[in-house]
């Protein structure tokens, strides 16, 4: 609390997760750029790298497993329409979907976890409702 009552503008207590540091830092940015009139730094199109099954983002790194990597190359490929969790199952399970079977949204809720700011709120791995997941163009760069 002093370093608040001597003039720092926010605090993180510890543990902390990178991704929450980093989004406060760029808060930090904007209130600081908004105050001077400088122009917004604006976000690269491109939010993840993919390359070699390793996912990256400016400051970290995730290994994704085979079924993770098949998941968003497959939302990927599908150029920002929705794939269905039937097709999803059987694709990368090998299974016909039923409503028990939670293996989909296990892995998205997975997923979500390493890729969202705020994972309750996707912006990246979308559900649409009735249809199944999307990705938005541009929000992943697979290479190799």
């Amino acid at each position: 609390m002093a370093w608040l009552e001597i003039g720092a503008d926010d605090y993180v207590s510890k543990p902390f997760d990178f991704r929450v540091l980093l989004a406060r830092a760029k808060a930090v940015q904007r209130r600081y750029s908004a105050a001077k009139g400088e122009a917004r730094i604006e976000e690269k199109q491109s939010a993840f790298s993919i390359c070699h099954r390793v996912l990256s983002n400016g400051g970290f790194e995730y290994r994704l497993s085979a079924t993770e990597f098949g998941f968003i190359q497959l939302l990927v490929n599908a150029n920002a329409e929705a794939v269905s969790r039937e097709i999803l199952s059987k694709t990368l399970f090998g299974r016909e979907w039923n409503l028990d079977d939670r293996a989909v949204g296990n892995l998205v809720s997975k997923l979500r976890q390493k890729v969202e700011l705020i994972p309750g709120t996707p912006r990246y791995i979308v559900t649409v409702r009735h249809k199944g997941y999307m990705i938005p163009d541009g929000v992943f760069d697979i290479v190799g």
